[in-house]
């Protein structure tokens, strides 16, 4: 058992931590080497040990114990990461004694006492360093990314980015309900790559800021993806200034659609979303939350987050013998309309619109030409649990072929609480006062959510909505603009538990 107290023993708040657990990842993979013809779940385990010793799992345990080398990383961060390689200290060594139970004394594989009992406690397990895995992935977006690599010059002339010129002169494909558009192109990295990309163009009245738009570009390639697109964040390349400023962000690999949230909910009825199983509405919407997450957890506000700025993507599956396949039916969720974006700790220029469709998506103290509040992380949760809301209910609350253009299920919620009167039930400007789009969304959270997608995510949309009151964690509302760390750490907290008994 000497093996296993080593496991228990070595310090986590260490730089060198990456080492200890590397170690561990060996004796996992040793001892699953001696179980030959291993089940499918202990195969698992062993894979997690190769992940640990010399996979992305050892990469991201360097980045953890680095962060115990700098003075300047905050506090909180440091705790989150120590009690996080504390738990997985833990789960490791419960693997290690598990798998130690399964052979006698001389070394044979006690298989009767494997499938009696062995093989619930290794599910057990790897559903442990699976969850742990997944939450872990979060703390490490918390992690100030400065060991990343960024481009000196994210300025893309015609020699670094080209569009291919097509044959009858569609270059650019537009995304129904967005100001994105597709293209092919040749792309000049260390070599010349020929891809798709989503290009975002500068939309505005007001002139556009050289400086801000190159800001945004830089923190987008340099905090929020390294180099590939994940968690909901695509790739940025870096932007082109034309007539109008382009953001470029590079497609995944084999992606085979693009459409807004908002246009594949329109474009099927309310009821359709029994197509679409629970397990694949709650996947979208973890997902979500994680692209969310990856945003605060570099400090950042998005700004802007509504139905029509998620694009879902498909990718063709590249199982083998399943060429024509796609893994998801929805694809996967990744933020669009980032022009917006800034540091949460940077000053607003509180620039609000006019606009109840967009509006509708926004904290109440944030609607209007003329916003009551500096944008904080709080706003972006409030906007996330509207969009979820749209989700679950599997409508969009904005419906322009109606009079009033709003849904009904809204609209009969505002009635029956009394936020309208019925004879104001067609006025779209009473219908969408600021109290009132809160209220109503509170209220089809707390009546809707549950009976659809279960008690976990009706809590957590509610107290998306109701975060600047109390609703998230406790936090008061002047922590969302006083510490923004803790508010993304609660906000993470929230998130892995609401979804800790998911797999999606």
């Amino acid at each position: 058992m000497a093996e296993v107290l080593s496991i228990v023993g070595f310090a986590v708040a260490v730089p060198a931590v990456a080492i200890s657990f590397a170690q561990c990842g060996d004796y996992l993979q040793s001892l699953v080497r001696k179980f030959r013809q291993a089940p499918e779940t202990i195969q698992k385990i062993g894979l997690f040990g190769h992940d640990l010793s010399q996979g992305k799992l050892k990469m991201d345990l360097e980045l953890a114990g680095w962060v115990f080398s700098q003075e300047d990383i905050d506090v909180m961060i440091k705790v989150t990461v120590e009690d996080s390689l504390k738990e997985l200290q833990s789960t490791l060594a419960e693997a290690a004694v598990m798998l130690n139970s399964f052979f006698d004394t001389k070394g044979n594989v006690r298989r009767t006492y494997f499938v009696l009992v062995g093989e619930r406690r290794a599910a057990r397990v790897m559903s442990e360093l699976k969850r742990w895995q997944s939450n872990f992935d979060g703390i490490i977006d918390l992690i100030d990314k400065r060991q990343r690599l960024v481009p000196n010059d994210l300025l893309l002339s015609r020699a670094k980015l080209r569009i291919i010129h097509k044959a009858d002169g569609q270059d650019y494909t537009p995304i129904s309900r967005s100001a994105l558009v597709i293209a092919d192109c040749e792309y000049m990295d260390t070599d010349v790559h020929e891809m798709k990309v989503v290009i975002e163009r500068k939309v505005s009245e007001e002139e556009a800021d050289p400086e801000e738009v190159k800001a945004v570009a830089n923190i987008l390639a340099a905090r929020l993806n390294p180099r590939n697109s994940s968690r909901g964040i695509l790739q940025c390349l870096g932007y082109r200034q034309l007539a109008h400023f382009e953001l470029i962000f590079r497609m995944p690999d084999n992606a085979t659609s693009v459409q807004t949230l908002q246009t594949v909910i329109a474009e099927s009825e309310p009821a359709a979303y029994g197509r679409y199983s629970l397990e694949e509405r709650l996947r979208l919407c973890r997902q979500l939350c994680e692209a969310v997450l990856s945003v605060h957890s570099s400090g950042l506000v998005h700004k802007n987050i509504r139905s029509n700025t998620v694009v879902l993507i498909d990718q063709a599956s590249t199982s083998p013998g399943q060429p024509n396949t796609t893994q998801t039916r929805l694809g996967s969720p990744f933020l669009t309309d980032w022009f917006m974006m800034r540091k949460a700790t940077d000053l607003s220029s509180r620039r609000g619109a006019n606009d109840w469709k967009e509006d509708i998506y926004r904290h109440p103290r944030r609607q209007g030409r003329q916003p009551e509040e500096r944008y904080n992380m709080g706003h972006d949760i409030y906007s996330l649990g509207v969009v979820l809301l749209e989700i679950v209910l599997w409508e969009s609350f904005i419906q322009p072929t109606k009079t009033p253009p709003i849904c009904g299920r809204y609209l009969s919620t505002a009635v029956k609480h009394k936020y309208v009167r019925p004879d104001e039930s067609d006025s779209i400007g009473k219908l969408t006062m600021p109290l009132v789009t809160q209220n109503v969304m509170v209220a089809l959270a707390n009546e809707e959510v549950a009976s659809r997608m279960g008690s976990a995510l009706a809590d957590f949309i509610t107290s998306s909505l109701k975060c600047l009151d109390g609703g998230l964690h406790g936090l008061k509302e002047n922590d969302f603009k006083a510490s923004p760390t803790m508010v993304a750490l609660r906000f993470r907290e929230l998130v892995a538990q609401t979804f800790s008994n998911t797999s999606y």
